[in-house]
């Protein structure tokens, strides 16, 4: 598995700009599904989740 850090670049939902999570995923690139499902496991709320675009999260390889 590959983790990766991602940080949020905005305030979505009920999580604040700035929330770090931890993606794991069996690809080399951090999958936009397993950023949603990163975001739901943390508990943030349905419009959070859909904060799932790439674009919208600085990105960093473990």
């Amino acid at each position: 598995m590959t983790k990766f850090r991602i940080t949020s670049k905005e305030k979505f939902g009920d999580m604040p700009r700035g929330t770090t999570l931890i993606v794991d995923t069996p690809l080399s690139s951090c999958d936009p599904d397993k950023i949603k499902a990163a975001i739901k496991a943390a508990g943030y709320n349905k419009q959070a989740q859909d904060a799932y675009s790439q674009a919208w999260w600085k990105i960093e390889k473990l």
